[in-house]
């Protein structure tokens, strides 16, 4: 007969934290500009009247408003999703923004997945506790 684990689930910081960042990764259109952003290899600048996006390298990467085919509002909604996620880092310098995606951000989402494998394994064999979890 298969174990019954009962087990009550505390909405803790983390839990939120974590529950809050997948919502902003479920739009394909932010995954996308998120990708789009680290693809740069450097930090991307983006004129917020054109939505013209540009790396600060030499190389320009195009505009984020014609590579997803959206209008300059919609560009800013995303941005505004990802920042408020914790996702990107976002710095003002005259009229243009720098972006960055938030290397921080992105280590604690990978340690919340690593440390949900690991419930899973320690839940099956009883030898740890779960992120956010009480027994």
């Amino acid at each position: 007969m298969d174990k019954i684990i009962s087990m009550s689930v505390e909405l803790t910081s983390l839990v939120l934290r974590a529950a809050e960042t997948f919502r902003a990764l479920a739009d394909p259109t932010r995954l996308g500009i998120l990708a789009f952003i680290d693809s740069c290899g450097a930090r991307v600048e983006t004129d917020p009247d054109s939505g013209d996006v540009c790396c600060v390298s030499d190389t320009c990467v195009g505009d984020i408003c014609s590579r997803f085919d959206i209008a300059p509002s919609t560009v800013s909604h995303h941005l505004k999703e990802l920042r408020e996620a914790g996702l990107i880092l976002m710095e003002r310098r005259g009229k243009w923004v720098y972006l960055a995606v938030n290397e921080e951000a992105i280590a604690e989402l990978r340690a919340f997945l690593d440390d949900l494998l690991q419930c899973r394994t320690g839940v099956q064999t009883g030898a740890t506790s779960c992120p956010g979890v009480q027994r």
